[in-house]
Order: C-alpha cells, then structure tokens, then sequence
C-alpha cells in the first residue's frame, strides 16, 4: 500500500463503497429474462434521436406489456393468499393414504414446472477432473401445493426420461393427483407459458378430461406471462439445488435424500430406478385425448381457463384484454365420456 495511507480490508471496503458511493452497483444476475421487455428497451434506445411521437408510442408499448406481466403476476399472489387459509385446516394431512377425489369441499391452487437437469456423479470436494467424460442426467418436475405449502420433485433418472414434452408432464401431474392430492372439489393451477402450443393444448384437453370424468368439478388453469414467470417451484428448486450442491452425489437415491434434507417443504418422487424400473408411468395422453377433443385455436393469447362441471365440453377462456369467450372442444359425435374411465385405459 501507499506510504501514509492505511490498507483496509475486502469486507470494509465493500462497506464504504456502499457509503460512499450507493448509487454505483454491480449487476446482479437476470434470473427471469423476458424477449418482449428486450426488444422494447432496444427500440426506445433507437428512437432517442426520433420525433416525441414515436418515443411516446414505444414507450406506451412496454408499458402496456409490463402491465400485463404485473396483473398476471398480482394475480397468482392473491391466488396464494387465499391459499393460506387452507394451511391450518390441512396442516396435520397424512400424505401416506390417498385420497379419493371430490372428498374434499374446497379449493387448493397448485403450480408445477420443469427445473433445470443435475448432473452426477458429483463432489464438493472433487480431486482433480472429473471422473466420468459425460455426467449422468437427473431431470426434475416439481408440483407444488402451496395451500399446505409442499412440493413434490419427480426426478427422472436418464434410462427413463421419455423428454419434456405433454406426455411426460401430464403423467406426472396425473400422478401428483391420483398419489398426493388433496381430493378438492375446485383446482387453481398456475404453469408458465411454455411456447410449444401443442403442450399447453393436451393440458387443456386432459384438465377438461379430469371435469368430465368427476375427478374435478372445477378447475381454473392459469398461464404467467412468458419472460415473467418466476413463481413457487423456482423457490423449492432453489432449496434444492443448494442443498445437492454441497452435498456428495453417487446415485440417484444420493439425490432424492439430499431433496428430502433442502427442506421441510420438499418431498422426491422417483421416476424410475437405475436398472430401468419404472415407478411412475407415462401414458400416450397426445393420442388419448385426441379422440374426444378438439384443439384450441390461437391459444397463446388466453392466460386463463376453466373448466365447470356443469358445462362438459366447454372451455371459458380471457385474453390479456379481459374479454370472456367459451369454446367447444369435444368433437360433436361424442356424446360425453365414460365417468368410470381410467388412466389405465390409455
């Protein structure tokens, strides 16, 4: 250091840079990019030079864009804040025993989404490079119950991953259901909206499925706005993979006890085993509900459905504006299907 200047420390530097100077910061990590807000704040830079009316008409487009982003996102909050009523009244269920549906008067709200894959074998402490030239691949699919609040983390072993596409998603969902749900009447669901609008449509098909066949007499299916869609499941994931992280991982079991130890609130259920078991199954929903049900055109301007037992068939829709509009999705030869069909039919 400098003759007749005193050296300080990393830790009381950073405290006088925050002192001193509070308005000059680091970055920090963008965990929720969005290509629409992007591609606006790109095109207000290049309108600096341009004419008031044009700044104005820019900048009134990401306005709008961002206040769609926050009501949907105002929205998925007050859906958990009604949520929490339940927490008392469920607080002492025995997850052990399933539970038939519609045994429960009330309404639970769900979310689920795919997580980032781990990678293992993997050591806190790895000496040297790693010992295998390929890592083994976990997938993972959380559904969260945020009434209780809980989640279930599928992990998916790589001889057993059949990809991420509607059939893998809704057998999980399905599972969820069947082995861990809580038997309400009324369903809130919220999911991001993934671009793949044939994913989003088998979900619609199988959530009108569950109405019709009893499992569900209400159920209202919710999309956050693409580039905003940080919610519940991130936050489990992100006890997750802090935990697996410090933790050594030798197999597949190594990472469900590490998702069993992140948290109270995470639970693992295997997929499959490494000799190729399959403990929860994935059905051909694609081609299942194809047979009864119709497409929903131009689905990616709806951001939320329902389905109600007393209007089979039938799917009420609102677009970003607000505006209600109702769809038949059940081709017309169909009179209605079976309520005494099951999974095990597909």
């Amino acid at each position: 250091h400098t003759v007749g200047h005193v050296a300080v420390g990393y830790s009381k530097f950073c405290d006088l840079w925050k002192t001193l100077c509070p308005f000059v910061l680091i970055m920090r990590p963008a965990t929720d990019l969005c290509w629409t807000c992007q591609k606006n704040n790109n095109h207000i830079h290049r309108v600096a030079n341009l004419g008031k009316a044009e700044k104005a008409e820019v900048v009134r487009q990401q306005e709008r864009h961002l206040q769609l982003a926050m009501g949907e996102r105002d929205y998925y909050k007050t859906c958990c804040k009604k949520s929490e009523a339940l927490t008392e009244h469920l607080k002492d269920v025995d997850f052990s025993e399933k539970r038939a549906p519609c045994t429960f008067e009330g309404q639970v709200h769900y979310s689920h989404d795919y997580a980032q894959q781990l990678d293992f074998h993997s050591d806190p402490c790895q000496p040297g490079s790693i010992f295998f030239k390929t890592p083994y691949k976990c997938a993972i699919f959380g559904v969260c119950c945020e009434s209780i609040p809980r989640q279930v983390n599928f992990l998916i072993d790589e001889n057993v991953l059949t990809g991420k596409g509607a059939n893998a998603a809704i057998s999980y969902v399905h599972y969820y259901f069947e082995r861990h749900g809580l038997g309400e009447t009324c369903a809130q669901i919220h999911a991001d909206n993934c671009a793949a609008q044939n994913k989003n449509n088998i979900f619609l098909c199988y959530y009108l499925w569950r109405v019709m066949t009893g499992h569900h007499h209400d159920i209202e299916y919710n999309f956050l706005i693409a580039g905003h869609t940080k919610f519940s499941p991130d936050w489990y994931f992100g006890l997750l993979k802090q935990k697996t992280h410090k933790t050594f991982i030798s197999s597949l079991f190594d990472i469900a006890r590490a998702v069993e130890e992140s948290a109270s609130v995470n639970t693992a259920e295997l997929v499959g085993l490494h000799n190729g078991m399959v403990r929860v199954p994935t059905y051909d929903w694609t081609t299942y509900t194809s047979q009864f049900f119709k497409k929903l055109p131009r689905l990616k301007g709806y951001h939320r459905c329902r389905f109600l037992k007393d209007h089979p068939g039938v799917i009420f829709c609102k677009d970003c504006t607000g505006h209600l509009r109702s769809a038949r999705l059940i081709f017309f030869k169909v009179k209605g299907i079976c309520h005494k069909s099951k999974c095990c039919h597909l």
